[in-house]
């Protein structure tokens, strides 16, 4: 069968141990046409077991940009998807890949889509999965459900080959740092009106990134509600200014 285009979108491997899994990974991608392939903090090194693997496809390893985060590897993507087991999702809802790879195609028809994979031995970190607009699940047996990384990055890539395209695009989005933006701007909007608790507001902002992250917000969407967050913020600023002014004058009065 022969596909006349395939959406391209970018694959993200943060800390991944084999050098093994990098060959394979440069090699299925090369399979099914994809062209980008980043790497944060990688522990494997480019080998001659991992040139082997590769078949060929050396040039997508040694070309791929390296980051240090993945906040930063995600900065310039518009929509995000963590790869995640069942066990490793806390309590959000994972999309079955199958059922969304439409939708994930025709979001890359006009935004940045990255998928990300987890080191081999714990996968992602909570903190990595709150950095992604969704996550995405690929069935498995019950009995022996661990996929090995360079499969993995193979499975979805070959649901993406073999995706049709839209023929009506998707709607721009906002990127990951516009979207980090807004979300340390809201935090800070909340903490100054008393809404998340000072000592552990993490983990109600948590529940609100998922809410917007939802949303699918473009970004205009985005200028607003930060220019929403600047209100919140000026008026709080403003009240205390005028309750430290009445509690001055009310001092002075009684003395």
């Amino acid at each position: 069968m022969v596909r006349s285009a395939t959406p391209e979108v970018v694959f993200i491997l943060v800390r991944p141990q084999y050098s093994g899994n990098l060959g394979s990974v440069a090699r299925v991608l090369r399979n099914f046409r994809q062209k980008e392939l980043r790497l944060v903090s990688p522990a494997a090194p480019w080998t001659e077991e991992a040139r082997r693997m590769a078949v060929g496809a050396d040039a997508l390893v040694q070309n791929a940009a390296c980051f240090h985060s993945l906040k930063h590897a995600i900065a310039d993507l518009q929509w995000t998807l963590a790869t995640t087991s069942l066990r490793n999702r806390g309590d959000r809802e994972p999309l079955y890949l199958r059922q969304v790879v439409k939708d994930i195609v025709k979001k890359a028809t006009a935004n940045r889509v990255g998928f990300i994979f987890g080191p081999e031995d714990s996968g992602l970190t909570d903190e990595e999965i709150g950095l992604c607009r969704a996550l995405v699940h690929i069935p498995t047996s019950e009995t022996y459900p661990t996929l090995n990384l360079a499969q993995a990055v193979a499975i979805l890539a070959y649901e993406l080959f073999l995706a049709d395209l839209p023929k009506m695009g998707s709607r721009a989005l906002a990127g990951g740092a516009s979207l980090e933006g807004l979300f340390s701007h809201v935090r800070e909007a909340l903490l100054d009106i008393g809404f998340l608790h000072e000592k552990n507001p993490d983990r109600m902002l948590q529940v609100i990134r998922r809410i917007l992250s939802r949303a699918q917000l473009s970004e205009q969407e985005v200028i607003v509600l930060r220019g929403i967050c600047r209100q919140i913020i000026w008026a709080s600023c403003s009240n205390a200014r005028l309750e430290q002014g009445g509690q001055a004058k009310k001092s002075l009065t009684q003395e």
